[in-house]
C-alpha cells in the first residue's frame, strides 16, 4: 500500500505555508499555502492541493497535478494528473518511421492572465486568454497556473508547450460534486501541423474515497454495473460509464465519456484501463526503444491482480482527438466526473464471477464443489448441473461469502457431470465461473 497523508479533520489548517499533518503522519507531498485552495472561501466544498507542471509526478511530468483533494471533508482523489500525452501522424505525416511522438508537460508557455499574485501564480478576474482564443499564435506573459474562484466554480488553467504542439490543462470544480477535467489540443504554425494526427491524453485518476482500500471499479452499459478486474476497456459506440466505489461507505466517483473524446484506434488501443495502484506506477515507464515506442505502455500492468472485490485501485482514461489536417484547430476533450456521497447505497451493481471452480471425485454419491468468491456485493450463489452432455439446470443456491457446496445423488460412472456456479443480486447474475467435472 503506498504512504499517504492523514490530513486534520476538514483539511482546513495552514500553518507557516504548510499543511498540518495528523501526529505521526507523513507528508506524501508538501502543498505550500498558495498551492492549497479551498472553494468557496465561506463554508468551501473543495479542498484540494496542485503541483505546478514544472514539478508535476512522472517522467514526462503530468501537467497541473492535483492532490489530496476533498470534497465536502470526504477524500476523493489521492492524485489526479496526465502523465502521458502522445501523438500519431496518419502516413506520409511527422514523426519519423513510427509517426509518432512522445509529448512532455512539464514546459509553460505563456498566455494572457490578469492579477498575478505571485510568479507563476494568477488569480485572473476574467478568462484567461491562450492560443485557443488567437488559434495558431502565441501571446501574453503570463507563464503559470491561474486559478479562478469564480462564485459558480472553480476553474484552474495552465496553458504548455511540447514543440509545436500547446496543450491548455484545465480543471474546473462545481459546488455539486461535478468535476471536468479538460485537456484542449492546439499548436502554432509549423509544417507538421497541418498533416493529419492524433493526439492521446492519458488521465490517472487514483481514487481514495475516504480510504485507499475496498475501492472497486466498475462499468455500466445500458444502466448495469458490473465490477471490473484488471482490464483494459474500449467504449467503442456504446458510450459507457466508469466508477469507482467505496465498498463500506458507499461513496461513487462516476465518470462519463467526454464528448469530444475519439474512439481509441489501433495505436491508442483502449479508452480505460483498471489497475491495481502500485507505487512504480505512477506513469507507464516513459518512451521505449523500436516498434511502437512512444505508444501508451498501461497494457503491461494488466497483470491479473484482484480488484473486483475491494482494493486500492486506480482509474485510467484517455481522451483523445484527431486533426485531420486543420493548422490551428482547438480540440476540446476530457470526461465529466462527479462525486456523490450516499447516505444509503447506491443502485447494485452485478457482482463480479466466481473462478477457479473446482469438483471433487465422487465418493459415496457425492462431490464437493469449491470456487473463488471474486465479489464483494453478492446475495449468494447459483449452483448449476449438467448431465452427459444435456442442458445446465439450477440445483442449488447458497448464500454471501459462501465457496463450496457438496452435491449428493449422483449416480454411477456411467454418467458424466458437470458443475458451474454463478454470484447474484437484486441487479441481476454474474457471469459463469468456469465448468468443472468430479
Amino acid at each position: 500500500m503506498k504512504p499517504k497523508t492523514r490530513l486534520i479533520l476538514a483539511f482546513a489548517a495552514i500553518c507557516t505555508g504548510w499543511l498540518l499533518l495528523a501526529p505521526g503522519a507523513a507528508q506524501a507531498q508538501a502543498c505550500a499555502e498558495q498551492n492549497y485552495i479551498a472553494w468557496p472561501a465561506a463554508n468551501p466544498v473543495w479542498k484540494l492541493c496542485w503541483t505546478a507542471p514544472p514539478n508535476s509526478s512522472g517522467i514526462d511530468g503530468s501537467g497541473v497535478d492535483l492532490h489530496d483533494v476533498y470534497y465536502k471533508d470526504v477524500k476523493v482523489f489521492h492524485r489526479a494528473h496526465i502523465p502521458l500525452m502522445n501523438v500519431r501522424y496518419d502516413p506520409g505525416g511527422c514523426g519519423g518511421s513510427d509517426l509518432s511522438y512522445r509529448d512532455w508537460l512539464t514546459e509553460y508557455q505563456a498566455f494572457e492572465a490578469n492579477n498575478v499574485i505571485a510568479p507563476g501564480y494568477a488569480e485572473p478576474t476574467v478568462a484567461p486568454s491562450t492560443v485557443c482564443n488567437h488559434p495558431g499564435t502565441d501571446a501574453g506573459s503570463f507563464a503559470g497556473v491561474a486559478v479562478q474562484k469564480l462564485a459558480d466554480r472553480l476553474v484552474i488553467t495552465s496553458q504548455l508547450r511540447a514543440g509545436w504542439y500547446r496543450y491548455i490543462h484545465e480543471w474546473t470544480f462545481f459546488a455539486d460534486g461535478t468535476i471536468q477535467p479538460r485537456m484542449h489540443f492546439t499548436a502554432v504554425a509549423n509544417a507538421c501541423t497541418g498533416l493529419a494526427h492524433h493526439h492521446n491524453a492519458y488521465w490517472r485518476f487514483d481514487v481514495d474515497l475516504g480510504g485507499s482500500a475496498n475501492d472497486v471499479i466498475e462499468e455500466s452499459n445500458g444502466g448495469m454495473w458490473a465490477a471490473l478486474g484488471e482490464a483494459s476497456r474500449t467504449k467503442d459506440t456504446t458510450q459507457p460509464k466508469w466508477r469507482v466505489r467505496d465498498k463500506l461507505n458507499n461513496h461513487v466517483v462516476e465518470l462519463t465519456t467526454g464528448a469530444g473524446d475519439n474512439l481509441a484506434d489501433t495505436f491508442a488501443s483502449a479508452d480505460a484501463w483498471s489497475l491495481a495502484f502500485r507505487s512504480t506506477e505512477i506513469d507507464d515507464g516513459g518512451a521505449t526503444t523500436g516498434v511502437d515506442a512512444d505508444k501508451q505502455h498501461l497494457d503491461n500492468y494488466v497483470n491479473g491482480e484482484n480488484i473486483a472485490a475491494g482494493a486500492d485501485v486506480v482509474l485510467w482514461y484517455r481522451s483523445g482527438s484527431y486533426h485531420a489536417g486543420e493548422t490551428a484547430a482547438c480540440d476540446t476533450t476530457g470526461p465529466t466526473m462527479k462525486v456523490v456521497l450516499y447516505g444509503a447505497p447506491p443502485p447494485a451493481a452485478i457482482p463480479a464471477a466466481p473462478s477457479a471452480l473446482q469438483a471433487t471425485p465422487v465418493v459415496a454419491k457425492r462431490s464437493t464443489l469449491t470456487w473463488t468468491d471474486n465479489s464483494a456485493n453478492e446475495d449468494g450463489f447459483k449452483i448449476e448441473r449438467s448431465i452427459s452432455g444435456g442442458p445446465f439446470n439450477q440445483i442449488a443456491t447458497v448464500g454471501a461469502n459462501v465457496a463450496s457446496y457438496t452435491v449428493s445423488g449422483l449416480k454411477s460412472s456411467a454418467r458424466t457431470y458437470r458443475f458451474r456456479v454463478r454470484a447474484y443480486n437484486a441487479a441481476g447474475d454474474s457471469a459463469y465461473s468456469n465448468i468443472a467435472s468430479p
